[in-house]
């Protein structure tokens, strides 16, 4: 009876985190989807060296993260108890307290969060192998894991609820970004504050399951396309930047000024409110992937810089011991 209930225990448990997760994959492979775009538009063969960095750990990954596109979300795949160290990175909880009843941690503190993940992950992109790597690409396995890890966490930062936590008297330890209200949607139906941002404002054609199918592939293809145009690069100005701190900064300033308004006041969304915030997230979700786009070229130029610099310089030393035998 007991292991019956430790089943039932443990389907119940799957259900919800299938439930809790799902609903982002999509926005997170539009944000890639759009950044494979771009890059290709720009640079196949550094587009293709780039997706070598996430297609090499394939063989440690299940079927749904085996694409670049794909394993956008594979961060999230890889959640559980003996990976706890990471979930303070997928989020800059900047505190939203305008009562100022309590004394809240500020995130810039904090060791784990979305801005030192990114931060990280350049770092250890832009090292030099110390040791020979047994692959052609020379690829080590910190910085194949760091390449999937960068290329979810610039999709969290431009989700605006992963960088605002909100503290007052009723949630005194913050609303964990949204994560403990409910509001009602326009058809009635009742969703969590920060999944229906996760989902893009519940919109099924966004909610999929990976692996993608042929059809699925297709779709996600004519989505980058259909958000790029009509949110082309000019249209953000110098917002296009590397400046990961004004990155999470507009995000905050998105949930202080949009969001939590709305909702102090009532919890029911309207129409015209869901359209609004629809069009929002469609913004966010194309300029992190022009964002994120940038950072990997300015990451693997300075990579190319480096490589070339430590050939000089092993070619210089090579030449000085020659001379002395």
């Amino acid at each position: 009876k007991k292991i019956k209930m430790l089943k039932n225990y443990l389907i119940i448990f799957q259900i919800l985190f299938s439930i809790t997760y799902q609903f982002w994959e999509g926005g997170h492979m539009l944000v890639v989807q759009i950044a494979k775009q771009e890059l290709i538009s720009k640079d196949p063969s550094l587009y293709q060296k780039i997706e070598n960095f996430v297609t090499i750990l394939n063989p440690l990954c299940d079927s749904r993260s085996q694409t670049f596109v794909e394993a956008a979300s594979w961060a999230d795949d890889i959640k559980d108890d003996s990976m706890d160290f990471l979930f303070g990175w997928h989020f800059y909880d900047k505190p939203e307290n305008e009562q100022g009843l309590y004394k809240i941690l500020n995130p810039e503190g904090e060791k784990y969060n979305s801005v030192s993940a990114v931060k990280r992950a350049k770092e250890e992109l832009l090292k030099q192998p110390y040791m020979k790597i047994n692959n052609q690409f020379n690829i080590s396995l910190q910085q194949a894991f760091y390449m999937r890890l960068l290329i979810h966490i610039v999709g969290d930062i431009h989700q605006p609820l992963h960088n605002i936590n909100m503290f007052n008297s009723t949630y005194v330890d913050g609303d964990q970004g949204g994560n403990q209200e409910n509001i009602y949607l326009p058809d009635g139906s009742k969703i969590i504050l920060h999944s229906y941002f996760d989902s893009i404002t519940s919109k099924k054609e966004f909610d999929v399951q990976r692996p993608l199918k042929e059809d699925g592939v297709k779709a996600f293809e004519n989505f980058g396309k259909q958000f790029r145009e009509q949110y082309p690069r000019k249209s953000f100005g110098n917002r296009i930047n590397l400046d990961i701190i004004q990155w999470v900064q507009e995000s905050y300033d998105i949930g202080h000024k949009q969001i939590y308004p709305y909702f102090y006041k009532n919890q029911n969304v309207t129409k015209e409110f869901d359209q609004q915030m629809f069009n929002l997230l469609k913004e966010q979700i194309t300029l992190g992937g022009y964002r994120l786009a940038d950072f990997l070229i300015d990451i693997f130029e300075k990579k190319t810089q480096n490589e070339f610099q430590e050939k000089i310089k092993n070619i210089r030393q090579q030449n000085s011991q020659s001379q002395r035998i």
